[in-house]
């Protein structure tokens, strides 16, 4: 009888928006929910975005339909609208300008939902939305080159990149993003996490790497830079190295070896095959600058060289005897 109880308190907790919601009275939305300011479009095989869909509109979800297409006037006149989740579709092209009128959309969903090869004019339409905070490009089929064009996108605070191309991240990437505090990486291709691609301190609660080729090695500056963060970040993650894989959180880089390729030292001062006028000089140098260590590379190049070297203008005699030898006869 407790547990009952318990489950009666737990149900009278449960929004009551649900209770309240009702098919759209909109003829273009008849198969599709709303509550409130909030229309549901889901699972009801979609080819396009719905027309005439209310202004007052705060929330749109179009989630597991077919659309293949957003138009550049598929959102017009939706100055109200905060959260657009497009999941699950087949979206093909998104034409400039589509989301141009989506003044205060805050939170963007396009998981699982493009089918083009090069998503770049997906995310071209993105960085018109300044006033993002949540943005979801789950298996969108992003390349790391393409990351590169949500440089701007500076308000947001949780981004999911999942299962995506990405095999690096461009350094500064993430620098000014000053409330993001989620990112999941989870299955990209990311061989390293540097600490290069933040600010030096963030206030990341959040960080999910899971599913990565990461070389722990590779991530020393990482490492370092844990310790400025946030007490209570939550890493997610492992790395590899040395034939095992090991809890990113409790790598120890202290086992970590780097080769180290050997370097050439100056050259030294060449000795000059004469005393005065212009001659030949041999320098030298050598390849343990410092020398190679853990399988760094060798110097590559000449140990020696010769150079012409130019000292003071021989006194008159010497440039006579010179002449006579050049041209048989010297002048009177």
């Amino acid at each position: 009888m407790a547990n009952i109880g318990i489950l009666i308190a737990m149900v009278s907790f449960l929004p009551t928006a649900y209770g309240q919601s009702q098919r759209c009275t909109v003829p273009e939305l008849s198969q599709c929910v709303c509550i409130k300011t909030e229309v549901y479009c889901e699972d009801i095989g979609l080819t396009e975005v719905p027309r005439n869909i209310p202004n007052t509109t705060t929330a749109l979800v179009l989630d597991g339909n077919a659309i293949t297409k957003i138009e550049s006037a598929s959102f017009f006149g939706l100055p109200s609208l905060e959260k657009l989740s497009l999941r699950d579709n087949k979206i093909s092209s998104i034409e400039t300008g589509a989301f141009d009128w989506l003044w205060s959309l805050t939170a963007l969903f396009v998981d699982h939902s493009t089918e083009i090869d090069v998503p770049t004019e997906v995310l071209t339409a993105i960085t018109t939305l300044t006033n993002l905070t949540r943005l979801d490009l789950t298996n969108c089929r992003i390349s790391s080159e393409d990351l590169n064009l949500l440089s701007g996108l500076k308000s947001l605070q949780h981004l999911t990149l999942d299962n995506n191309d990405i095999s690096y991240i461009k350094p500064g990437l993430f620098n000014g993003f000053l409330s993001l505090y989620h990112l999941s990486l989870r299955n990209t291709s990311l061989t390293a996490v540097s600490a290069n691609i933040f600010d030096a301190t963030t206030i990341l609660k959040v960080l999910i790497i899971f599913d990565n080729p990461l070389m722990c090695c590779t991530m020393t500056d990482y490492f370092e830079w844990l310790p400025n963060q946030l007490p209570y970040l939550v890493v997610a993650g492992t790395c590899h190295d040395f034939n095992r894989t090991t809890d990113i959180r409790i790598f120890n880089t202290s086992h970590c070896t780097f080769p180290v390729d050997d370097q050439w030292s100056s050259w030294s001062t060449p000795t000059c095959s004469v005393t005065c006028g212009i001659g030949t000089g041999l320098r030298n140098r050598s390849c343990d600058s410092p020398p190679p260590s853990d399988n760094g590379k060798e110097c590559i190049g000449s140990y020696t060289e010769a150079i012409n070297c130019s000292l003071i203008a021989c006194p008159e005699p010497y440039r006579r005897r010179g002449c006579k030898r050049r041209h048989g006869r010297g002048r009177k």
